[in-house]
């Protein structure tokens, strides 16, 4: 089994990882994730050119998935700054998010605003 790192991405991007889930994340907007799906794992692109649409990759393991994920983002880079800066400023979920301290981010209600419990 490969141990390759995912290429190098500019210091404004981070991997957050949990549970079944590996989010890329550009400031506060994330990019995409890689998370299960039933019994593999699939790269959901969320951050995109509305353009030219990223449909769901599926990969062998959390790793692929960060790899392919990683090349992704940094062939895109200048790209998803410009989407990124413009969806924050529009996006209220973005917004909130920028308030809250990094731990209240982490265990706070998902993107729908439902309570994960």
């Amino acid at each position: 089994m490969s141990r390759a790192l995912p290429c190098r991405l500019p210091a404004a991007f981070g991997w957050e990882e949990a549970e079944g889930l590996r989010r890329l994340l550009l400031g506060d907007v994330e990019v995409l994730q890689v998370r299960t799906q039933r019994d593999g794992w699939i790269v959901q692109v969320h951050l995109q050119d509305p353009l030219y649409l990223q449909p769901s990759v599926a990969v062998r393991s959390p790793g692929a998935g960060m790899r392919w994920g990683a090349r992704w983002a940094r062939t895109r880079v200048r790209l998803l700054l410009r989407i990124a800066d413009a969806h924050g400023r529009d996006c209220a979920y973005c917004r909130e998010q920028a308030r809250l301290p990094a731990m209240a981010r982490r265990s706070g209600p998902d993107r729908t605003g439902a309570d994960p419990a």
